[in-house]
């Protein structure tokens, strides 16, 4: 219920936090890094009606996930940069610089992978 409720206000107004690059970072990665790896392995223990218990593996791929998901949120305007200049949009990407933010995107990304 959570995920949905974060979903609603990632997209429908008033609230539409995809307006705002670090609401819309922040929506994109509670939902993809934590919600869809804590909040649903434990939500499939207790509906099997399995004792919750502390996982340390559940922890970090939770965790890992929710850096992923981050780099994520930031970079998935980066192929959008043109089309934004263009509408005359102002993104997260363009404040940043497109170059520099798609180079520290990979030093974080390839830190995850090792």
């Amino acid at each position: 219920m959570t995920g949905w409720c974060l979903g609603a206000a990632y997209s429908v107004p008033p609230i539409r936090t995809k307006r705002n690059p670090i609401a819309a970072g922040l929506t994109i990665a509670t939902v993809r890094g934590f919600l869809l790896n804590f909040g649903v392995y434990y939500a499939v223990r207790d509906a099997i009606g399995a004792p919750f218990t502390w996982s340390p593996k559940v922890s970090f791929i939770a965790r890992f996930m929710t850096v992923f998901a981050t780099v994520i949120a930031v970079t998935k305007d980066l192929p959008d940069v043109e089309g934004d200049k263009v509408s005359q949009k102002v993104s997260l990407i363009q404040k940043l610089l497109h170059e520099n933010v798609q180079t520290k995107s990979h030093v974080v990304y390839a830190g995850i992978q090792n």
